[in-house]
């Protein structure tokens, strides 16, 4: 079955739209009997590493349309910027206001799962199993994820790419307990998104994902502290974001085979200049029309070149480390990417604005 791959272009007027328009076609493939789980992959609480606010608010706006709330709540990768992503999405607006009953009472929107009910799941390779929210089980399940890449493996002396559908299966199977062989591999996409492929099917009637597309960058490689589980290590962006300005959409990501998947990361990673003249053999997704061109991302840091004679070498390098101290390097290197394009001036308005006015709540549910 080939994956297919919608993509809509975003505009800052209206910026919870393309969200909302995805989402629609997204909802219509899954089960209408089944309840839905909403799952937002989050890294950190910076564009390129979270959803932003108005994609969640698109999708909300579309369950709440479609009459699919309340729908289960799941925070992956880091929950405490997933659940902040959340509070900053703010009312929903008033192209729903006609459902008017949820807006008066918004915790009804989102529901918790209890964590004391579960269901343990064995994974091939796996000393323990997998530990699954028992009230999940049976739900269709709609990620929203970022669009980032991570570095992989290197084939033939270059680097593969994990892309959002790899990179969300993966962090769904980290959240319920998988670990994998991190000896063998700096950060093992591959078998941890097996894993959750596998879990998907096991777990979900459905499953779909939606990519926040409005800006897209690179993750650095994971440092040696969060390869050994120590997942309090921040990811960061590897260079500058791309101004991407769209919101992409993969339906039936449970049943699309293994190599349809790999070919949605696979497009995405030439669209995006991280691939060029690569060939794969994973098939092209089918997509609708890509409005405007992809961003090229940019993950080479210039070397520079050394000087010939050793009086030379030794004047660049006092330089260079004085260079070092007079600009903290260490502190530099630490702050975020600049945030680009059209949508910038909307990031620092919604994230950083008044939480408590755009805070949805979320019901307590059962615990």
């Amino acid at each position: 079955m080939r994956a297919k791959l919608q993509v809509q272009a975003g505009e800052p007027s209206s910026p919870e739209l393309a969200a909302r328009t995805v989402a629609r076609a997204l909802l219509t493939a899954l089960p209408r009997q089944r309840p839905v789980t909403l799952a937002v992959l989050a890294f950190g609480p910076h564009p390129g590493l979270t959803p932003t606010p108005w994609v969640i608010e698109g999708v909300l706006e579309a369950l709440i349309e479609a009459e699919r709330t309340p729908a289960l709540w799941l925070p992956l990768g880091d929950p405490d910027t997933a659940e902040a992503a959340l509070r900053r999405a703010r009312s929903v607006s008033a192209s729903a206001a006609s459902f008017g009953g949820l807006l008066e009472h918004p915790g009804e929107l989102l529901e918790r799962p209890s964590r004391d009910r579960t269901l343990e799941l064995e994974l091939p390779g796996q000393a323990r199993p997998a530990r699954v929210p028992r009230e999940l089980a049976g739900s269709s399940l709609i990620v929203l994820t970022p669009l980032s890449l991570r570095p992989g493996r290197r084939r033939g002396g270059r680097p593969s790419w994990s892309g959002p559908s790899t990179i969300a299966a993966a962090e769904l199977a980290r959240a319920w307990g998988f670990e994998g062989a991190r000896a063998r591999s700096p950060w093992d996409d591959e078998g941890a998104a097996r894993a959750g492929r596998a879990l998907l099917e096991a777990v979900f009637a459905s499953a779909a994902v939606v990519v926040d597309g409005t800006w897209a960058g690179v993750f650095e490689q994971p440092t040696e502290q969060a390869t050994r589980g120590l997942r309090e290590a921040p990811t960061r962006l590897l260079g500058e974001l791309g101004e991407a300005e769209r919101v992409l959409g993969l339906g039936e990501w449970s049943r699309v085979g293994d190599d349809e998947v790999l070919g949605v990361d696979h497009f995405l990673s030439r669209a995006l200049g991280l691939a060029a003249g690569r060939v794969t053999t994973t098939p092209a997704p089918s997509f609708t029309t890509s409005p405007g061109a992809w961003p090229r991302l940019d993950v080479a840091a210039p070397e520079p070149r050394a000087p010939k004679r050793m009086a030379d070498r030794a004047i660049a390098g006092i330089r260079s480390q004085k260079a070092r101290l007079r600009s903290g390097a260490a502190q530099t290197r630490a702050l975020p990417p600049r945030v680009p394009g059209r949508f910038a001036g909307l990031w620092a308005q919604r994230w950083f604005g008044d939480e408590h006015e755009r805070s949805f709540g979320l019901g307590s549910g059962p615990r």
